[in-house]
């Protein structure tokens, strides 16, 4: 009776907000996100450059001088980030920890709401389930947050759930969400192209592009309060542009990593800001001019070419600016198995990458992953134009 009743209860569907949902997909769900807390656990401890260079001594600033210390020179992150690491310094706690914990939280959010994308395009709760298990566990997220203590999952997340409230629909919401984004991360302009593309395809009103400055406004007057002038808040972008200019690229397998990381960077970089500015105008271009019938799974191609395209033509790229491409490139494969060679490449590359930052070498030259890069833009590129038109 008993084995019986344990059957009943391992085989039974639950039904939650009108959607079944079985004991083992609980299970399989509950254990998923387990490993992915475990697997952060494993890696709390570690103290990066990073920390110990900009986010320890940053926190440190706060503790000796108070609000104080916002009027200084010595960071140059947006406020929002700034003013969790001051509270940060008001808790007696290890601050290691609780930057990891920030970054982590966000990791099992942007995890969620890739399940809810592939449930979206898919129709299948077990890819859903998949996708959010595959995303939590996920090598490069998981050593960005847990291991390095980064917060680039922030602005990712934002963006996702940005790019999911337009599947839904929602422009006002999804622009909102963006212009969040942008509050945390310059990296954020990557698909700002994409943005661009929805709407001229009538997906977004013009005028919702205002939140996108608008939200950055909003995150960062609250800093005047603060005594830090009107100035720095709104330049924050520009004096992060101006730091540590003399690489072309930091790690990051684009195509300048081709010749050489410090070669005439003063004259190519400029070449490769034209460059960019210039292939992404020929990209939309050819997008507006071939009509192309846009339904989810192309939204999702067009916002993963941006992804990849931006980065790979722009001079001093990091080694973590392929984590937006990483996620759509997974979310893409969702939709069948002939993807499957685009997120692992994606994240085999970026794994290279922090490596190459994270241990001062790599066991494989990282400009022989440039030609894969090369690669895997270039049938970013293919996979939109051969879509069918209207």
């Amino acid at each position: 009776m008993a084995d019986n009743a344990l059957r009943n209860f391992i085989t039974k569907k639950w039904n939650i907000r009108g959607r079944k949902i079985g004991t083992l997909d609980i299970m399989l769900l509950i254990g998923m996100t387990w490993a992915g807390i475990m697997l952060r656990y494993c890696l709390r401890d570690v103290e990066t450059q990073d920390y110990t260079v900009c986010l320890g001594p940053w926190i440190e600033g706060f503790r000796a001088g108070g609000i104080a210390a916002f009027k200084g020179d010595s960071f140059n992150y947006t406020m929002p980030y700034m003013f969790f690491l001051y509270l940060v310094s008001k808790v007696n706690c290890n601050s290691l920890y609780l930057i990891k914990l920030l970054s982590s939280a966000f990791d099992l959010i942007l995890a969620i709401l890739c399940g809810l994308i592939v449930y979206e395009y898919t129709k299948s709760d077990m890819r859903s389930y998949l996708a959010y298990g595959i995303v939590f566990n996920l090598p490069t997220i998981a050593v960005n947050s847990g291991l390095w203590g980064q917060c680039d999952v922030i602005y990712v997340t934002f963006i996702v759930a940005s790019f999911y409230m337009l599947l839904k629909d929602k422009s006002r919401a999804s622009m909102i969400l963006y212009g969040l984004a942008f509050a945390i991360k310059l990296q954020t302009l990557f698909v700002f192209p994409f943005y661009v593309f929805m709407w001229v395809k009538k997906k977004i009103p013009v005028a919702r592009f205002l939140y996108i400055p608008a939200m950055y406004i909003l995150c960062a007057l609250p800093g005047l309060f603060t005594g830090r002038s009107f100035s720095k808040l709104m330049l924050t972008y520009v004096e992060q542009g101006n730091t540590e200019p003399w690489m072309l690229s930091w790690h990051w397998p684009n195509i300048w990593l081709m010749f050489g990381p410090m070669a005439f960077w003063e004259y190519y970089s400029r070449v490769g800001l034209i460059a960019t500015v210039a292939v992404i105008m020929l990209l939309l271009y050819f997008l507006v001019s071939k009509d192309i019938s846009l339904d989810k799974d192309m939204m999702i191609k067009i916002m993963l070419m941006f992804a990849w395209v931006v980065p790979f033509f722009l001079p001093y790229m990091h080694e973590r600016y392929g984590y937006l491409a990483d996620i759509f490139a997974l979310i893409l494969f969702f939709k069948g198995p002939k993807k499957f060679l685009l997120p692992m490449l994606g994240v085999l590359i970026s794994f290279v990458a922090y490596t190459g930052y994270l241990n001062g070498e790599t066991a494989i030259p990282e400009y022989l992953f440039c030609f894969v890069m090369a690669g895997l833009v270039s049938y970013s590129v293919l996979q939109v134009f051969r879509s069918k038109t209207r």
